[in-house]
């Protein structure tokens, strides 16, 4: 690489940072007692999965299963969203600035290295470095990354599926790798992704499939040529896959307290799935929305704006038909088409939507959801691979993204944790003891999951926010209070002001005497034990 390319990266790399870090504005990047939305539920958890793999590295314990949640019984963090991998990055920041500032920063990085691996994907292919930079703001900064950003980090840390397309690239259609070498970086990639989200890693194989798939149906001599060094980088990339998430795919699978089936149901998936409009009808986290649109996006669109993440734009659009008719015998444009063009048709869901219509014609998707392993996946969020797919095919111009301006800053809140849970008082907590919150430690209600980070993990929760196995093993991720129903609605309604609170109280104050009867005295603390 010149010295010229190295100031270029790096110039990119500081855009693409400096451009985040405002995104966030004024909130720090270190910033340790403010987080984007609010502090509950997916961000709750995430803190908190962050904070769990710092100390069980630090202490011993296994990051993929706890009893600090769901105590005494446990949870196993392998069928949850427990991105161990970004937690052990920010290992150095929690031990320091604690979980939530580990929160932060990745939030930011996760734009700035997503952008900077598109920007390196497309110097590749384009020698004008101004093009290259353009795709990596609109894989970086894309609607898909806007709106996930704010709930989901494991889909915002997005870039290693660039990195597979050049992997694969230079392996199966330049042959400019040897396939040992390719398996194992190959491998690697994919290993690495596995421990961020086992969710990105299915949808890259699939819409990278889908683009090998499209250059050996255009050169059908070379695919049998190829096919040697396929199978041995295959194999080895398996070899190596298998070394860093054998054990984690075995806990998902076979470990203790696993689930059997998918964690989410696919039936509460299904409701998640794009509108055939959907890539030119703007969302609510759009700066540039046409007089009407608002209308329009509330009758065609998901009401989840997290999750609407497959908007182009009509001019951008319209620029990528043009560019790939333009460009169709160049075998990346091909790959790139096929791959987007498959992602925005496996988004659409198990069945057409059309303007809040469903029309009856079955789609792809609907085989997905009879897959082991692959039944989790959203179709949704396969918006992320027709934002890389658009950013691969455009020679890009500056004026086709302003459609897709973001709506920024993000809106900051407190993570309001009593500052008794940081202070020397907490010692007055015993070490591994259990508590009971009230109100109940589950969604959206975390905060109790915020005091346990800020006193350094000294109690464990009864309750908490993760996935575990139900009835008959099928995944639930709400487990009510053990006791009658009086005591289950006093902890339950705990968030909640009400007339009849202090009715069900004294109600249920017998039964929660003779519930608390049945646990060690030192699993339970009342008001009496500590002061927030």
């Amino acid at each position: 690489m010149t010295r010229r390319s190295w100031l270029l990266g790096t110039f990119a790399a500081s855009l693409y940072l400096l451009l985040a870090c405002l995104a966030f504005w004024p909130v720090a990047p270190l910033d340790g007692s403010h987080i984007v939305g609010c502090a509950c539920s997916d961000r709750a958890q995430e803190v908190w999965f962050l904070n769990w793999t710092a100390f069980a590295v630090l202490h011993g314990h296994n990051p993929f299963f706890t009893d600090y949640l769901m105590t005494p019984k446990g949870s196993n963090l392998a069928i949850n969203t427990s991105m161990p991998f970004l937690g052990l990055l920010g290992l150095p920041v929690t031990a320091t600035a604690g979980a939530v500032a580990t929160y932060n920063l990745l939030l930011r990085l996760a734009f700035a290295v997503s952008g900077l691996s598109m920007y390196l994907l497309l110097r590749r292919y384009s020698t004008w470095w101004p093009a290259a930079l353009t795709g990596g703001l609109l894989y970086g900064f894309s609607p898909y990354m806007i709106g996930q950003s704010h709930a989901h980090l494991f889909l915002t840390f997005v870039p290693i599926p660039p990195l597979v397309v050049a992997v694969v690239d230079d392996w199966l259609v330049a042959n400019r790798r040897p396939a040992g070498r390719s398996g194992v970086l190959l491998g690697v990639a994919a290993g690495l992704q596995y421990l961020i989200s086992p969710e990105v890693l299915a949808m890259t194989a699939i819409a990278v499939g889908a683009g090998v798939v499209a250059i050996c149906l255009r050169h059908r001599q070379m695919a049998r040529e190829r096919l040697p060094s396929f199978l041995l980088g295959s194999t080895v990339a398996l070899g190596v896959f298998a070394l860093l998430a054998g054990y984690p795919i075995w806990m998902l699978l076979a470990g203790p307290r696993h689930v059997i089936g998918p964690p989410h149901s696919v039936h509460s998936l299904a409701a998640y799935a794009d509108n055939a409009v959907a890539p030119i009808v703007p969302t609510s986290n759009q700066l540039v929305n046409p007089p009407g649109s608002a209308q329009l996006t509330k009758a065609a669109l998901l009401h989840d704006p997290t999750e609407s993440g497959v908007y182009l734009g009509a001019p951008l659009l319209l620029v990528i038909v043009v560019f790939f008719i333009r460009f169709r015998r160049i075998d990346i444009v091909v790959a790139a088409g096929a791959a987007g063009a498959g992602a925005f048709l496996l988004s659409l869901g198990a069945r057409l939507e059309l303007a809040r219509r469903v029309l009856g014609v079955p789609l792809p998707f609907a085989l997905v959801t009879h897959l082991p392993l692959l039944q989790s996946i959203e179709p949704a969020r396969f918006s992320l691979f027709v934002q890389l797919s658009a950013a691969l095919v455009l020679g890009l111009a500056v004026l086709v993204l302003l459609p897709l301006l973001p709506r920024l800053p993000y809106q900051p809140v407190r993570t309001g944790t009593p500052g008794f849970f940081a202070s020397l008082a907490a010692e007055v907590i015993p070490s591994g003891a259990v508590a009971l919150t009230y109100p109940w430690s589950a969604r959206p209600n975390d905060d109790a999951m915020f005091w346990q980070i800020a006193s350094g993990m000294r109690f464990k929760l009864l309750g908490g926010d993760v996935f575990v196995p139900g009835e008959h093993g099928i995944s639930v991720g709400y487990v009510r209070p053990p006791g009658s129903t009086a005591v289950q609605h006093l902890l339950l309604e705990g968030t909640k002001k009400g007339h009849d609170i202090a009715y069900r109280f004294t109600r249920g104050l017998h039964s929660w005497r003779t519930w608390r009867d049945k646990f060690p005295s030192e699993m339970i603390w009342s008001s009496r034990d500590f002061h927030c």
